[in-house]
């Protein structure tokens, strides 16, 4: 009997740093085989219903998945339903908060590991992303990304702006672009004007169309970032550009703050330090490509029983 469930379920959460590790890895899974038609369907488990949510009952018109894919806590339990009644390979990205055993891949950074893997957990540098599948067409420009409060680091915008006049003085020949995120002090993006403009363009984030960002960071020799924006890190060491790290005070130890640490004490990335001077990577990390690793050990997992 010929089998026509689908290839790729998707149980996303509208969060969009979650939804750009999704589509890293399927960009990945499809770039490995070329022949593997992958139909991929997208459910949004806000949209869903109870009854869709918990008991795996698919909406009208889907069809059964052959991979489901799950990414933010509130997808984990309809993940799980959905496996129940319809079957398939469940891949969990990022550390879910319920047994790992439950699932069959987790794909999650290696800050988030606490104990030696398991048979079924792949462990990345950072979080996954689309950007390290796209070419490079370097242009005298350099970016500077800047985040905003946060529960893991300080937020000092007067030492920010002191910051950002060091890297422009040290990189004057380059063509800056600054831009903010949602979570910018709203006074941020008129003390940048006061501050830069003329010396940088000021692109606030509510003028950047949908892939700006992207296109951005593979034309860029230099971007320097707030550590605070961890994904916006490791999509900048996916770029391929020369990357730095801002200073901001740690409020305390722990994964997130350990980590974007030892990229800078292992010199693997420039930054800024306390005093305000800049130091520079001794030992640049290689251009990363997390989605495609991941992918990689997922293939003889996944990959063979869909061409089969």
């Amino acid at each position: 009997m010929t089998d026509h469930r689908s290839d790729i379920l998707v149980l996303a959460d509208g969060k969009p740093g979650h939804v750009s590790q999704i589509k890293g890895l399927i960009d990945a899974i499809v770039s490995l085989n070329a022949a593997l038609a992958c139909n991929v369907q997208w459910l949004d488990v806000r949209e869903l219903s109870w009854r869709e949510k918990y008991t795996g009952r698919l909406p009208k018109e889907r069809q059964k998945p052959r991979i489901i894919i799950a990414a933010g806590h509130s997808t984990h339990v309809p993940a799980l339903a959905y496996r129940a009644r319809h079957g398939g390979h469940l891949i969990v990205i990022m550390k879910p908060s319920l047994p790992l055993s439950w699932f069959d891949s987790v794909i999650m950074p290696q800050h988030d590991l606490r104990s030696a893997p398991k048979d079924n957990v792949f462990c990345t540098v950072g979080a996954m992303n689309s950007v390290g599948f796209l070419p490079r067409s370097d242009t005298n420009s350099g970016l500077i990304l800047l985040g905003g409060e946060s529960k893991y680091y300080h937020w000092n915008q007067a030492s920010l702006l002191e910051q950002i006049d060091t890297v422009l003085q040290a990189n004057g020949h380059l063509n800056w672009t600054i831009t903010n995120s949602r979570r910018s002090p709203a006074s941020l993006e008129s003390e940048l004007l006061k501050h830069f403009d003329g010396r940088a363009e000021i692109k606030p984030v509510e003028q950047c169309p949908p892939g700006w960002l992207t296109q951005e960071l593979v034309r860029s020799k230099t971007v320097w970032i707030t550590p605070d924006s961890v994904s916006m890190v490791y999509e900048s060491l996916s770029s391929g550009a020369q990357c730095g790290l801002f200073y901001l005070k740690a409020k305390q130890r722990d994964r997130i703050t350990e980590g974007m640490s030892d990229l800078s004490s292992s010199g693997q990335i420039d930054y800024l330090a306390e005093d305000g001077s800049i130091r520079t990577s001794s030992t640049p990390i290689n251009r990363l490509n997390e989605a495609h690793r991941a992918a990689v050990w997922l293939s003889p997992r996944i990959l063979r029983p869909l061409t089969e």
